[in-house]
C-alpha cells in the first residue's frame, strides 16, 4: 500500500495487492501488465486514477484471466495483445481513454458493480473486437457529453448493459454491432419505444452508418420490444429470442436496400405484432426481410410491407403448426394480413427450413412467387396468377 502518488516502470510487470488509497497509480512497461495469478482477487485499487502502459496485453481474455481492479478512474493503452479488465465497482474512462494502437488488439471490460461513464474514448486498433459488460442488475453504460466514442475499425462490438445512454459519442465500425441488455427480463425500446433498455432515435443516429450489421437485444430475452417509426442504416436485427419474447413495431420501419430481421420468441407467449393502420409500415428496397416467431399478428390494412427482395414468415418452433387465410394453426396469418405484403418481393417463403408443424392452407391469392415448407399440408385454393408455387 502507498500513501502517494505512485509510478512503476519498467518491463513486464505482474500485480498482486497494490493499494494507494485516493492517490493515482501510474504503470508503464515495455512488455505486458498481469496479475500474478489467473482468479478474481482484487489486484490493483485506487479511488483515484490508474494509467496502465504496456507493449504487450494487459491482463489475458478468457477465464479468470483479466486483471481485476477496484478503481475510479481508468487511463489504458497498449500497442498489442489487448486490454482485459474486470472492475468490482462504478468506473469512468478519463484521460486519454482506454485504446490499443496495433496489432488488431481487443479491448474487453467486465464490471461487476456499477456504471461505467465514459469521459474520454474506447478505441481498439484494426479488427480488434471491443465487448463491454455490466453484469449487475439495472446498472448503465453512459457516454457523457464530450463526444465520447466508442470505436474499432472493422471488430465487432458487444454492449451488454440493462441500461444504455449515449449523450453525443458515436459508436462505429465495419463489423458487427450488438446492443444488449444483460438481464434477459429487461424491456427494450428503441427509436422511443418504450422500454427499461431505451435507445431514442437522437441515440440511434449516433451509431455510424458502415456496421456490417446491427443487432438489439438478445437471443434469449423473454420481455417485450417496442420499436417505433426510424429509418435504419446498416442491416438491422432485433431479436427477443427466449421463452414469450415479444417484438411490436408501431410506425414506419425502413432501410435503404437493407436487409432487416425480426426474432421473436418462442412458444404462443412469443409474439411479432405489427401494429395496424395505414402509417405502421416496413419497407427494405431490395434487402430482405424475415420474421421468426411462433405467432404472427401482421397489418391488415393493404400493402403495409414493402420491398423487392425475398420475405420469409416462419415459427421460431418448427413443430408449430401454420394457418393461412384462417386455416387452422398457432402460426396464424388472414388473408387480410397476407394482403399486407406489397406485390414486388422476389419471393415469399412461409414455414421455417425442417419444420414439422401442419399447415392448413384457405383459399388465398398470392401475387409474388411462393413457398410453403413444414410438415402435412392441406390445401384449398391457393393462386399465384403467373408467380411459381412451391
Amino acid at each position: 500500500t502507498f500513501t502517494d502518488p505512485v509510478t512503476i516502470r519498467g518491463g513486464a510487470i505482474t500485480v498482486t495487492a497494490l493499494q494507494a488509497g485516493a492517490n493515482n497509480i501510474t504503470l508503464t512497461s515495455d512488455s505486458t501488465i498481469d496479475e500474478d495469478a489467473d482468479d478474481t482477487t482484487v489486484d490493483i485499487t485506487t479511488s483515484g486514477t490508474l494509467s496502465l502502459t504496456a507493449e504487450g496485453a494487459i491482463g489475458a481474455t478468457g477465464g479468470n484471466g483479466a486483471l481485476d481492479l477496484t478503481v475510479g478512474t481508468l487511463v489504458a493503452t497498449t500497442t498489442t495483445g489487448g486490454i482485459f479488465l474486470l472492475e468490482s465497482s462504478a468506473l469512468i474512462i478519463g484521460g486519454t481513454g482506454v485504446q490499443t494502437t496495433a496489432g488488431n488488439a481487443a479491448i474487453e471490460i467486465t464490471l461487476t458493480a456499477g456504471n461505467l461513464t465514459l469521459d474520454d474514448d474506447i478505441t481498439a486498433n484494426g479488427s480488434g473486437a471491443v465487448t463491454l459488460t455490466l453484469s449487475a442488475a439495472d446498472t448503465e453504460g453512459i457516454t457523457s457529453a464530450n463526444t465520447d466514442n466508442i470505436a474499432s475499425t472493422s471488430g465487432a462490438i458487444t454492449i451488454s448493459a440493462d441500461r444504455l445512454t449515449l449523450a453525443t459519442g458515436t459508436i462505429s465500425s465495419t463489423g458487427a454491432l450488438t446492443l444488449q441488455p444483460n438481464a434477459t427480463d429487461e424491456s427494450i425500446g428503441v427509436s422511443g419505444g418504450a422500454g427499461d433498455f431505451a435507445l431514442s432515435t437522437a441515440e440511434i443516429d449516433l451509431l455510424t452508418n458502415g456496421f456490417s450489421s446491427i443487432t438489439i437485444g438478445r437471443s434469449d430475452s423473454t420481455a417485450l420490444m417496442t420499436i417505433n417509426a426510424d429509418t435504419f442504416l446498416d442491416p438491422i436485427t432485433f431479436r427477443m429470442g427466449g421463452a414469450s419474447g415479444d417484438i411490436t413495431t408501431v410506425g414506419a420501419l425502413a432501410t435503404s436496400n437493407l436487409a432487416m430481421t425480426f426474432t421473436a420468441g418462442t412458444g404462443t407467449g412469443g409474439t411479432f405484432t405489427q401494429t395496424a393502420g395505414s402509417g405502421n409500415t416496413i419497407a427494405t428496397g431490395s434487402g430482405n426481410i424475415t420474421i421468426t416467431t411462433d405467432v404472427i399478428v401482421l397489418n391488415t390494412t393493404a400493402d403495409t410491407i414493402t420491398g423487392t427482395g425475398t420475405i420469409t414468415l416462419q415459427p421460431a418452433t418448427g413443430s408449430t403448426t401454420i394457418g393461412l387465410a384462417d386455416g387452422a394453426g398457432t402460426f396464424s396469418l388472414t388473408a387480410a394480413e397476407i394482403a399486407a405484403l406489397t406485390n414486388g418481393f422476389s419471393s415469399i417463403t412461409i414455414g421455417a427450413s425442417g419444420g414439422s408443424g401442419a399447415i392448413d392452407i384457405n383459399a388465398i391469392t398470392f401475387t409474388d412467387p411462393v413457398t410453403i415448407r413444414g410438415g402435412a399440408i392441406t390445401v384449398t385454393a391457393l393462386q399465384a396468377g403467373a408467380n411459381n408455387i412451391t
